[in-house]
């Protein structure tokens, strides 16, 4: 929920609900958001203890996936004609 500026309470659907059309977001203002997630996952890698736990996440997730004729990793998209790497 969120307040408007007279105090009143405006409904609002869930995070979960809402879409975001990406390619009506201006080049300037996406440059700026990836910017400050760069920065952000930079700075969060910095810390052992995050850089570790994300390693065992990546090795566990990576782990269930099926495998290309090359080796490679890959996931699939519900009825993809080809595996897109992950």
């Amino acid at each position: 929920m969120a307040s408007s500026m007279d105090g009143q309470i405006i409904a609002q659907p869930p995070l979960s609900e809402m879409k975001v059309n990406v390619n009506a977001v201006p080049k300037h203002q996406m440059d700026a958001l990836c910017r400050v997630v760069i920065h952000c996952a930079t700075e969060a890698f910095k810390d052992p203890k995050f850089a570790a736990e994300y390693e065992a996440w990546r090795r566990e997730r990576y782990a269930k996936l099926p495998q290309n004729k090359k080796g490679d990793r890959v996931c699939q998209k519900k009825q993809t004609q080809s595996a897109r790497h992950c």
